[in-house]
């Protein structure tokens, strides 16, 4: 049995930031809090908690003590919140999600419609809907644009998630194209991303089976995941090594293993263990 790891696979710079900034502040600082995971990562999100890391759902429940904004971002007017609380505000937030935040506000001003391409239930693109002002629609796909809204305005701006995959902010930009006078396209997907998606897709059509390791609540690598599954290859999603089904790999003689943004090296090297030890 071969075992694969794709290129680019894990822990990426943005994720490595996060977790050094909330590693240091715990070192100095007492009373940290973030609202939801700093990193869709849940065991190493419950190691930071360990250290004192509080995680919370809403502003409200602290009194005092920092405000850490994890790697996803955070909309404005919870930022403002957060200082009028007299909360020291810790900023993790990716500078690529900053950037795409940054277009989305530049959009606003400027007076465009927005289409914001994402997963509308994320932090992430919550947190760039905060910049939009009232102009915008969320869509995840080609299917859920408003072509009336579209009709209305005859400048149209474009921000995508940057977990985002660049065929669908490319099929999105070339149906919008028809309705504006003005189109204003941003590529805000990660090129990290990409060349995770990329390696993904590469390895999987040399595989028998993939194996993606990420949070199930982790927006890039369920996009691995859809990448795995569109070259027509048996694709698993698991967050971490007790989730596998050594079943999968009866019969199989290459095994492709693939990884999210905010997934460990060890949760890596953990699941290539579990499988040689199994199969040899």
């Amino acid at each position: 049995m071969k075992i694969e790891i794709a290129s680019h696979s894990g822990f990426c710079f943005g994720v490595k930031r996060a977790i050094k900034i909330v590693e240091d502040s715990l070192k100095n600082e007492q009373n940290i809090y973030c609202l939801g995971p700093i990193i869709h990562n849940p065991q190493v999100v419950k190691g930071l908690m360990d250290r004192g890391l509080k995680i919370v759902k809403d502003i409200s429940i602290i009194k005092k003590g920092a405000l850490v904004i994890s790697a996803h971002g955070l909309e404005p007017k919870l930022i403002k919140k957060a200082a009028e609380k007299g909360l020291k505000i810790i900023d993790a937030t990716c500078p690529l999600v900053k950037k795409a935040q940054k277009y989305a506000e530049q959009l606003k001003n400027d007076k465009y419609h927005i289409i914001i391409i994402g997963d509308k239930n994320h932090a992430e693109t919550k947190g760039i809907v905060g910049f939009c002002g009232t102009n915008f629609q969320v869509i995840g796909n080609k299917s859920e644009i408003d072509i009336k809204k579209l009709q209305n305005d005859k400048k149209i701006g474009i921000v995508s998630q940057t977990t985002q995959g660049i065929w669908n902010l490319r099929e999105i930009s070339t149906i919008a194209l028809p309705y504006s006078d003005e189109l204003r396209i941003y590529n805000t997907i990660c090129e990290t991303t990409l060349k995770k998606q990329t390696a993904a897709r590469q390895l999987a059509k040399r595989s028998d089976v993939m194996i993606v390791i990420g949070g199930y609540n982790s927006a890039n690598t369920k996009r691995l995941v859809e990448v795995s599954k569109e070259t027509g290859v048996k694709t698993y999603h698991i967050e971490m090594v007790r989730d596998i089904n050594l079943a999968w790999l009866k019969g199989k003689e290459k095994i492709g293993i693939s990884a999210g943004a905010s997934t460990s090296p060890e949760s890596i090297k953990n699941v290539v263990s579990k499988i040689r030890d199994t199969h040899g």
